[in-house]
């Protein structure tokens, strides 16, 4: 039962990404004037519909992703860092993957730098804000357990 609940979050989580990915894709085409469901250079290589399946796709992937690997949390023999780092790391290589196939980012060091350093501010911001939650749930657990 347990493991049939995970696939299911896992399904829904990459429904989440695909969500996700075209709303990116929204927000970058009003920047720019114009929609597209993806790069220029995607749709050039391989077309509009292609792009906008390989969209769907890779953002299910990417999304799917975060829900498959968090069993790493659960890992009680490693310490918060050695988890942080394992699913950075992980993630990191499935978003890389998308990221080349759906040309996010041309194949030089600086772009890859730059694709890196956008990866891992919005890690950090999302890994902060899960922290503080739980360490607040922790603190008010604890304080209710102190009252009885």
């Amino acid at each position: 039962m347990k493991a049939n609940k995970f696939l299911k979050d896992i399904f829904k989580s990459g429904c989440l990404g695909i969500s996700i990915g075209y709303c990116i894709s929204v927000l970058i085409s009003s920047f720019m004037g114009s929609f597209s469901i993806a790069t220029p250079i995607l749709i050039s290589k391989v077309g509009e519909l292609r792009a906008a399946q390989m969209l769907v796709a890779y953002s299910f992937l990417i999304g799917a992703s975060f829900k498959a690997l968090s069993f790493i949390w659960k890992k009680e023999n490693l310490s918060l860092w050695m988890a942080t780092l394992i699913y950075f790391t992980l993630n990191f290589i499935v978003i890389l993957f998308a990221g080349y196939k759906m040309c996010w980012f041309r194949k030089n060091e600086m772009s890859f730098l730059l694709y890196f350093a956008i990866y891992t501010v919005i890690f950090i911001i999302i890994w902060l804000i899960y922290y503080i939650i739980a360490k607040k749930n922790v603190r008010d657990l604890n304080e209710s357990l102190k009252k009885q």
